[in-house]
């Protein structure tokens, strides 16, 4: 055991941070996650905030399950994610060998960003967005990271920009952004469908890792709230940090306040928060599935292959307009030319673009792009020139 050093008294935001400086404990969480992949065979497995994570130990606890997990399992592979709110890339970037501690990290400023752009929510951890969030939205898409974090086991904090974009996880919601709402109400049942349509092709049709969250496949409006199964001063404590969570997170709907959090201890708040299966065959719903497969069908024939060992991905912000989400990739045999309109009005694009391979509506025309449409452009690797800002 390790003498003279203890940060467990250390608070994080859910109390006292786990000690792994004691051996039982690292040994703990270590089994534990074998087990987990050893006995459900599980195809992976997320770390949740492991910016909370202080450990003084060589090598340090995020490393050490690393290191044993991919030495434990060399028959499949196994996918390992963190979610990183400091930005510590040093967890994502490959060594001399193009071995990488972890696969990907879930990246929050892609999501803080887009959900300020079209929900106008300023507030909490959404704050920092404010200012031009659909510019830091681009740089989000182009160099991964919109700001440099801090380094979680490394003395050295790489660029973003030198990671490959399988390396970001990116997002229009997850079991945070909801569950941590007032009324755990879903991002679609408040925007336009315009634009929701055009948040999920960008998601889809950029290189980096689209998460989908459950229900989202077939336009799910059951709400989904935060959940628990706990007793005494513990459920208690829980049930009041929603209020604090409800206000990072997009505050009071109209109408709505502290009155209308339900108890996460409920049994009732878990039921009604599970989907229901029934709405999924709706006329419309079918439409929105056939929408999303089609996105994930062109995924798979032009987006994917163009990602097989890809190393660093610096995209290129083709357009200084806001609204004009136009970025370049420069992957594995080709140039992948985004060009999404978020505005009302139809932009005119340059003529050197390649083959075009998704366009939002039947009739897509490779000079003009419609009002919130989007188009999406490979072509062989080569020199290229952008088209100025339209």
């Amino acid at each position: 055991m390790r003498r003279g050093f203890s940060i467990v008294r250390i608070p994080t935001p859910w109390g006292s941070r786990i000690a792994f400086d004691q051996p039982a404990v690292r040994s703990y969480f270590v089994g534990n996650v074998l087990h987990w992949l050893e006995a459900y065979r599980f195809d992976g497995l997320r770390l949740d905030a492991v910016d909370q994570i202080a450990d003084a130990g060589t090598p340090h606890i995020l490393q050490e399950i690393s290191d044993t997990v991919h030495a434990a399992f060399t028959d499949r592979h196994v996918h390992l994610v963190v979610e990183n709110p400091s930005n510590g890339g040093d967890l994502l970037v490959a060594d001399e060998t193009g071995h990488r501690l972890f696969a990907a990290d879930w990246n929050d400023e892609f999501h803080h960003a887009m959900h300020v752009a079209v929900t106008g929510e300023a507030e909490g951890h959404y704050a920092p967005y404010k200012d031009r969030p659909w510019k830091q939205l681009k740089q989000a898409l182009a160099k991964g990271y919109v700001n440099q974090g801090k380094t979680t086991v490394g003395s050295v904090l790489p660029n973003s920009a030198c990671l490959p974009s399988t390396a970001f996880v990116h997002f229009l919601q997850n079991h945070d952004q909801v569950g941590n709402r007032a009324l755990g109400d879903r991002l679609h049942t408040s925007l336009e469908p315009k634009v929701h349509r055009l948040l999920t092709e960008i998601l889809f049709l950029s290189p980096q890792i689209p998460l989908v969250f459950m229900g989202d496949e077939h336009l799910s409006d059951r709400p989904f709230r935060f959940f628990a199964d706990y007793t005494g001063d513990l459920a208690v404590n829980v049930h009041c940090n929603r209020f604090k969570e409800a206000e990072n997170f997009g505050g009071y709907p109209a109408g709505a306040g502290p009155k209308d959090i339900v108890d996460p201890n409920d049994w009732t708040t878990f039921t009604g928060s599970k989907l229901d299966w029934s709405k999924r065959d709706a006329p419309e719903r079918q439409d929105w599935r056939a929408f999303m497969s089609r996105l994930i069908d062109i995924r798979r024939q032009y987006v994917v292959p163009l990602l097989a060992n890809v190393q660093g991905y610096a995209g290129t912000i083709v357009s200084e307009t806001d609204t004009e989400l136009f970025v370049d990739w420069q992957l594995n045999g080709g140039l992948f030319q985004l060009r999404a309109n978020a505005s009302d009005a139809p932009r005119t694009l340059s003529a050197d673009l390649g083959d075009l391979v998704y366009a939002s509506g039947p009739d897509g025309k490779r000079d003009v792009i419609p009002a919130w449409s989007t188009l999406l452009f490979v072509r062989p690797s080569g020199s290229f020139a952008h088209e100025a800002g339209s």
